[in-house]
């Protein structure tokens, strides 16, 4: 292996995991960093015999059902892949098979790189559920960063079997910058905790963050001692029925962040139709109507302020209109909480001002 290559690669996987800011990229690599014991090897020293049914109180429920599977599917890859289970459900999203052919996982550096980026955005098995707030027994360190993140529900086959398991995309916990949520959710403890702390203040220093890092995807954050210029909101859509579309919202130098619902698909521009708008970037303008006094319009050269695209409160495609629909929850086809969510984003709008506000609509489907 060659550092060119793997740069390759590593981009590669950057583009496809959305690890797309600096803060993102800093904190993954500081991950893998230490996972690879410094990018010495993508294969667990160990001989994998802890991981062995009867030496490890968690082997039978991971899948290592029999002798010789810790030493099969001991940790391997970039992010150190750990138990036969996960190796399946890796075979199920990626199509190969790194079941029978473990080794690969370690040995192919194309898969060693793939499964670290999957893992970061996907693989991390949590319960099914709407919000990863850390376990009831977490350590104090853990605890005192009092996590709350969307969960994803990711649905696998296992010969021929569906089956499903909850997860948290690691790049949000990243754009919170919470080194010890990660190391938590990556090693399950607190092994390495300190150099994994080390090497995130190194990147940053390297990475010349916040001052000179910048991502088109997002800017630095605005230093603490100086409030943003504009607000900027950025919605990921991420779930789609027959009968709603649903996102991921956060907005920039703020711990704001929720759900929006808007209509289904496919994206128009039409008015009059019962459907969602394009991607892209809108502008943001105060609006006063008939039933709500003040709402907030989108807009730009493709969908115009007369097709009144709005951003109010409701929770399901019956109340949307075409319009967009923030909450604090999520479930199938509906948002929870939308009227606080609503007021705590026009609470933020009205703080910083309406000039330059924008929306960023982009899509990273599940």
């Amino acid at each position: 292996m060659t550092i060119e290559k793997l740069r390759i690669q590593i981009n590669a996987i950057f583009n496809r995991y959305e690890i797309n800011t600096c803060l993102r990229k800093l904190h993954f690599l500081s991950q893998i960093y230490h996972e690879t014991d410094r990018l010495r090897t993508a294969k667990e020293y160990a001989d994998g015999v802890k991981y062995d049914p009867g030496k490890h109180p968690d082997a039978i429920k991971s899948g290592n059902t029999i002798k010789g599977d810790g030493e099969k599917y001991k940790g391997r890859g970039l992010m150190q892949l750990t138990w036969k289970n996960n190796y399946k459900i890796y075979k199920s999203y990626s199509g190969i098979d790194v079941v029978t052919n473990f080794q690969n996982v370690s040995d192919i550096l194309s898969n060693a790189c793939e499964s670290a980026g999957w893992y970061w955005k996907q693989g991390k098995i949590l319960s099914v559920g709407t919000r990863w707030k850390g376990p009831a027994d977490a350590p104090s360190y853990i605890k005192i960063h009092k996590p709350d993140y969307p969960k994803n529900t990711i649905t696998w086959e296992d010969n021929g079997k569906k089956k499903e398991y909850g997860t948290v995309n690691m790049g949000l916990i990243a754009d919170d910058d919470k080194v010890d949520l990660i190391s938590y959710l990556v090693n399950g403890g607190a092994n390495g905790l300190q150099e994994r702390r080390t090497y995130v203040i190194t990147l940053k220093t390297l990475f010349e963050y916040p001052q000179k890092c910048i991502n088109k995807a997002q800017a630095s954050p605005t230093p603490s001692n100086g409030p943003a210029s504009s607000v900027t909101i950025r919605l990921v859509r991420k779930w789609q029925t027959k009968k709603s579309t649903i996102g991921e919202f956060t907005i920039d130098n703020t711990q704001i962040k929720g759900f929006i619902l808007e209509e289904k698909g496919p994206d128009t521009t039409d008015s009059g139709k019962e459907q969602r708008v394009p991607i892209g970037t809108y502008n943001l303008e105060w609006h006063s109507g008939t039933k709500i006094k003040k709402e907030l319009k989108l807009f730009n050269d493709v969908v115009s302020k007369d097709r009144a695209i709005l951003i109010h409160s409701g929770n399901t495609a019956d109340d949307t209109e075409g319009c967009l629909l923030p909450g604090t929850t999520k479930s199938t086809d509906f948002v929870g909480g939308s009227k606080d969510k609503l007021k705590e984003i026009f609470t933020y709008v009205e703080e910083i001002g309406i000039k330059n506000a924008k929306i960023i609509i982009t899509q990273a489907y599940e």
